[in-house]
């Protein structure tokens, strides 16, 4: 077929059509990444913890040191990369050369998307999922904020991609993309300790994806080499700030975590992340324990919060009305959806093994939010995997 009949060919034209939509997508948030300029932030609600981040960036870039870092609180693992950038591209420009860098990330998010949805989700998934990802205004403004949500994205995302597309393709299941799968997954421990829930369920996963006439010790041998990156990290990590800090540091501080998990359960609380709510008792576990109903009444809460059927002090969108309301609720269902019919498939169809990766990742990351403080900036980590599953939903209703 010569190239004038595959342009006009009713499969590959949606294909153009989807990359000329990428294309102006990513033209569009390129755009407005140079307008906003060398500021961290474009609105100062949306700041969030940038402050605290720009100030350990000019500490680690001044001190090199990335060992001893002043701030265990926030993720070690975004300071660190901002502290890398800063010693590289450090200047007066440094907050655009960081804000470049996550468009290009965006950009490397949307093609494994594709590349992902249209070979384990079914033909025109990935193009429609990466459409809906360009024009996600939500992806294009924390692209411009000082958050780590889009590294962790890209770091989620190509997760997903080595479980699902590179590892099941390879021939040496001991090689290097092994490690390098490894190396992915301590990352996104070192972002956020949160996906330390990864490491038992990509173990697993990794597990279950082996089951192809390999040995039981060669297959052992081999998730050994895919567990040691972040288990040593993460384990000589934890254990030096632990004995430097004196109190106990799981990737980052446990104290100040354990003190937030107060603030957002107990009788007052309301189910958003911040502002805080003053705490009463009891709070915490001890609340869970004596209020369960009080506490299923916040995870719904929470629910709400992290799809924007409510809108908390980080909300990012058009102001509040009826039309807005019906297109969240479409973009919630369809996710669901989605996952419900993928799933069905994978589990009838022998595929599950290699997608159970991107459904532990979208659990973990639900589940946080969900069970402890709520706001949609919590989902921008999985946006490309939300993307996807509203992308099969969409095409297997158009298919019907």
């Amino acid at each position: 077929m010569n190239l004038r009949a595959k342009i006009f060919d009713g499969h590959d034209a949606l294909h153009w059509l989807a990359g000329l939509a990428i294309a102006c997508g990513l033209m569009s948030s390129y755009i407005f990444t140079w307008n906003t300029g060398n500021r961290p932030w474009f609105e100062p609600r949306l700041a969030i913890d940038g402050p605290s981040y720009a100030r350990d960036m000019v500490a680690l870039a001044s001190s090199s040191d990335f060992i001893h870092l002043n701030d265990l609180y926030h993720s070690p693992g975004y300071q660190v990369y901002l502290g890398c950038i800063d010693s590289v591209c450090g200047g007066q420009s440094v907050f655009r050369y960081i804000k470049l860098l996550a468009w290009i990330l965006a950009a490397l998010c949307m093609a494994m998307v594709f590349r992902l949805g249209e070979f384990r989700f079914g033909r025109h998934v990935g193009a429609v999922a990466a459409v809906l990802l360009a024009f996600s205004f939500k992806w294009k403004a924390y692209i411009n904020l000082l958050q780590y949500e889009i590294p962790l994205a890209f770091v989620l995302t190509g997760l997903a991609f080595l479980f699902s597309w590179i590892l099941p393709r390879t021939s040496r299941p001991d090689g290097p993309l092994t490690i390098l799968t490894g190396l992915v997954l301590a990352a996104a421990c070192f972002l956020h300790f949160r996906f330390l829930l990864l490491v038992p369920l990509s173990a697993w996963s990794f597990w279950i994806l082996r089951a192809d006439g390999l040995r039981r010790s060669k297959k052992a041998a081999c998730l050994v080499l895919f567990l040691s990156p972040p288990l040593l990290a993460v384990g000589c990590w934890s254990a030096y700030q632990t004995s430097r800090l004196g109190e106990a540091v799981v990737v980052q501080r446990i104290a100040p975590w354990s003190r937030q998990f107060r603030l957002h359960n107990h009788l007052q609380a309301q189910g958003f992340a911040y502002p805080y709510v003053e705490s009463v008792e009891p709070s915490g576990w001890p609340f869970v324990a004596r209020k369960p109903g009080r506490y299923l009444q916040l995870i719904v809460e929470r629910f709400l919060y992290l799809w924007d059927f409510r809108k908390d002090i980080w909300y990012i969108g058009p102001s509040p009305s009826g039309f807005e309301y019906l297109f969240h609720l479409a973009a919630c269902l369809l996710f669901f959806a989605g996952v419900a019919l993928k799933l069905q498939v994978d589990l009838t169809s022998g595929l599950f093994r290699q997608n159970a990766i991107i459904y532990c990742i979208v659990s973990v990351a639900l589940a946080g939010p969900i069970l402890s403080t709520g706001s949609s900036r919590f989902l921008v980590p999985i946006l490309p995997l939300v993307c996807l599953f509203q992308s099969y939903a969409l095409v297997r209703a158009a298919a019907c």
